[in-house]
């Protein structure tokens, strides 16, 4: 008995030292981002939430051991503490390695994907109408539609190129105590023009049309909403339970007595998208953005029962309802372009998840994912690069050095396609949007076939191309470049061309497969 409790004691020490080593990993990764400072109080809070978790749990154990206590007396009620902690530790050093997967996936290669099954995943075209339903146009062109109102419909994906327009429709949940309703509706409506923006095709150079028009459904004040789990975070699936129902206030048209739950809400078409703003000093935690998205196969059938998260970053224990629903979180002390950020680390989040294999595909070769394949070096983005200094040097336009591991590494016919969130062409280090130096992209001609032998045309590229207009609409964070970035991307009547000479597909659609 003295051995297992030993034992015991060990598990306990070790789970404590995971526990620690991840909250440091943690600390360090937010310090990156400049919020080292907010990283810190966030971590020491919930720190302080898992111990109180521990001293709770193991009350209620020594409660129900009397005898062994007799048996053993004292000794035996730190052998039982241990063990609870041991065990919570563990458990919880895998829950946010877990929910942490999806944010490291795009800044390290690959990473092995999660796959799910759902065991009443919901496949039919047309969501169930109730009785009082939203009404929405005829024009089949635009989405939503009176025939597809819900999003992964699989009606979008069978008209993907007829679409000349989508109007999302948000949920938009303020959590901030001291933000007024006011502060939030401006920032929305700033964010949704920034976004209208960049879904136009090279619109900074032609009269596109935006294929991407926000609308708000609902505004809900949830400043003293009961959302913390025990670690301090967010808890994403009490925003499904009927106890939040009430929140959204939208009465069950066929049961006066009930409202309706976020699955239903979406399931029926009445909201495509969360937005959540919140207060770093209010201690809640919460990811950049999340998504359950459902995995379709090369000829964009979806495979039934099978799902990812899809987001940058994600709770694993967020339930899965049948179709992809987005949450992206805004920080009230930010503005526009850090919201732009977010949104934009989420379609990397995306395309890494590997749930629709064309738009992974394409979209590695647009944002620079592929170094490892195309250029032969031991790291697949920059983003594997470190963020406390300039990592990277050009030789010449089309040369550049990269510092990995300690070791230096010259990419010689280095040409950069669209770049990412992170860097632009001719960045030198994660966030560098300020070096004069050019460098050959084919960003603006990407898959056009427009050059010398039918390659893209590749030009000499600084952040002056980017319009100065971009830094009013968005101006922190890396927002102007993100808008930039977003209309270089295959959008509505775009001339990029796939592998077989197709048309590229528009890829906005994909965002509510």
């Amino acid at each position: 008995m003295t051995r297992v409790l030993l034992v015991m004691m060990c598990a306990g020490m070790i789970a404590g030292g995971v526990l620690i080593y991840e909250h440091h990993r943690q600390l360090k990764e937010l310090a990156h981002r400049r919020e080292a400072g907010a990283a810190q109080a966030e971590l020491e809070e919930k720190v302080a939430g898992i111990l109180s978790g521990m001293e709770e749990m193991s009350n209620a154990m020594a409660a129900s051991i009397g005898a062994l206590q007799a048996e053993f007396s004292g000794m035996t009620a730190r052998v039982e503490r241990a063990d609870v902690t041991a065990t919570r530790l563990m458990e919880l050093a895998e829950k946010n390695l877990r929910a942490r997967e999806a944010t490291l996936r795009a800044q390290q290669r690959g990473a092995a994907r999660r796959v799910a099954t759902a065991p009443t995943a919901r496949t039919d075209s047309v969501p169930r109408r109730r009785k009082g339903g939203p009404v929405y146009t005829d024009d089949l062109s635009e989405w939503p539609n009176n025939v597809s109102k819900a999003n992964s419909d699989e009606w979008i994906v069978e008209h993907h190129q007829k679409l000349r327009v989508m109007k999302p429709r948000l949920l938009v949940i303020n959590f901030a105590k001291k933000m007024p309703r006011s502060e939030v509706r401006k920032a929305t409506e700033q964010l949704i023009k920034a976004l209208e923006e960049s879904s136009k095709w090279h619109g900074y150079a032609e009269n596109s049309p935006a294929f991407l028009r926000y609308e708000v459904w609902r505004y809900v004040d949830c400043n003293d909403c009961p959302v913390k789990a025990s670690n301090q975070w967010l808890d994403y699936d009490k925003l499904y339970t009927q106890a939040y129902a009430k929140y959204w206030g939208m009465k069950d048209a066929d049961n006066s007595e009930r409202y309706l739950t976020l699955s239903e809400l979406v399931d029926e078409g009445y909201v495509h998208e969360l937005w959540m703003f919140f207060d770093p000093n209010d201690k809640i935690g919460m990811f950049e953005s999340i998504e359950w998205k459902p995995v379709y196969d090369e000829q964009f059938k979806r495979k039934e029962g099978e799902y990812r998260m899809a987001g940058n970053g994600g709770d694993p224990d967020v339930r899965w309802t049948g179709r992809s629903l987005r949450f992206t979180c805004l920080n009230k002390d930010r503005g526009i372009g850090c919201g732009m950020e977010n949104l934009a680390h989420a379609i990397e989040g995306t395309s890494n998840s590997g749930c629709i294999p064309y738009f992974t595909k394409y979209f590695r070769e647009y944002a620079m994912l592929n170094l490892r394949e195309r250029y032969g070096v031991p790291f697949d983005s920059l983003y594997e690069t470190k963020m406390e200094q300039q990592q990277i040097r050009y030789l010449n336009r089309s040369t550049a050095e990269v510092m990995f591991q300690g070791a230096r590494y010259v990419i010689t016919n280095y040409v950069v396609a669209g770049g990412n969130v992170h860097f632009p062409p001719n960045a030198r280090q994660h966030y560098d949007m300020r070096n004069i130096t050019p460098v050959m992209s084919t960003i603006e001609n990407w898959r056009m076939g427009n050059g010398a032998g039918g390659a893209d045309k590749a030009e000499p590229w600084t952040s002056s191309r980017i319009p100065r207009s971009y830094h009013t609409i968005a101006p922190d964070c890396m927002g102007a470049w993100i808008i930039y970035w977003r209309q270089n991307m295959p959008g509505l009547d775009n001339r990029a061309r796939d592998d077989e000479g197709k048309p590229m597909l528009n890829w906005w659609p994909f965002l509510f497969y």
